[in-house]
């Protein structure tokens, strides 16, 4: 029903096929399956052992990844705060002014 519609998933069409069962009975069914090619995600993809020219190209693409997206925002996200907050604390010490907010009548 959900297919036709643009509507987006809403948590209880999520959550609804858990609680009355019918996930565990796709589960075992799909557990049943003995063929090989129907347990793939993908069709046509082979298990096993990858090639070496296949692994160094992972290899290049997770560092790719960590150099050009992880380092970057490490420092951005995390060492430049950390660094204010200690210059914070070097610069004025433990001492703050704790401002309540007025309590509502």
């Amino acid at each position: 029903a959900n297919a036709e519609s643009k509507a987006p998933i809403s948590s209880s069409m999520a959550i609804d096929p858990v609680a009355e069962g019918d996930e565990v009975q796709l589960n075992e069914r799909a557990a049943v399956s003995s063929n090989p090619a129907e347990r793939l995600e993908m069709p046509g993809m082979l298990e096993g052992r990858r090639s070496w020219p296949w692994r160094i190209g992972l290899f290049f693409y997770v560092y790719a990844d960590t150099m050009l997206s992880g380092y970057p925002a490490c420092c951005a996200w995390g060492m430049v705060p950390g660094m204010m907050a200690g210059w914070s604390l070097l610069r004025r010490g433990t001492d703050f002014e704790y401002i309540v907010a007025m309590k509502p009548e």
